[in-house]
């Protein structure tokens, strides 16, 4: 885009204004886009900064910090729902979930039962999306699983699924993945 607009003036200031339109616009429908676009950010603006970066939070951040986000909006998700209400299972999230693709603290091992895949999937799907692990494209039971499990809260899934991105978009080479 730089190259075609090269002929005007301030075509840097032009481009950013337009990605800070953009992004603004995607955070507002999607809040799981504003760690990729902080990260999207940094690739194509590596001399600018965003103000209220959460990319940049969360790296200045200790893990700690954040897994106690996480178990605020944990307990939300508990609140929301009652304990006879039927919960969606996710075996193909799980499966994953147990194979190594995430660390202990969202692999939530010590529980058993009907709440497990609801609290797995936002982390199983942010590993995915970072392409924590090769291997194939989501099947279609993986996806269905992950739009279900979703579907079942949103707010649950959404607020994790972008806490885990944040985490793993800001995470050094070398240390531990989601």
């Amino acid at each position: 885009m730089r190259e075609a607009l090269t002929d005007l003036q301030d075509v840097d200031e032009i481009l950013w204004t337009t990605f800070e339109g953009f992004r603004s616009r995607a955070v507002a429908s999607r809040p799981y886009f504003d760690p990729l676009c902080d990260w999207l950010q940094e690739q194509v603006f590596p001399g600018r900064k965003l103000t209220n970066s959460s990319l940049e939070l969360t790296r200045r951040l200790r893990a700690d910090f954040i897994f106690q986000q996480l178990a605020v909006e944990e307990r939300a998700l508990l609140g929301r729902h009652d304990a006879d209400e039927y919960w969606p299972q996710g075996p193909s999230v799980m499966q994953l979930a147990d194979s190594g693709l995430l660390r202990d603290e969202f692999r939530y091992a010590g529980l058993t039962g009907f709440q497990r895949p609801v609290r797995c999937a936002p982390f199983v799907a942010a590993a995915i999306a970072l392409g924590a692990r090769e291997y194939e494209l989501p099947q279609a039971a993986l996806v269905y699983e992950l739009r279900t499990l979703r579907g079942f809260d949103s707010e649950w899934f959404d607020t994790a699924y972008a806490q885990s991105l944040a985490l793993g978009l800001a995470q050094n080479e070398g240390e531990e993945a989601l």
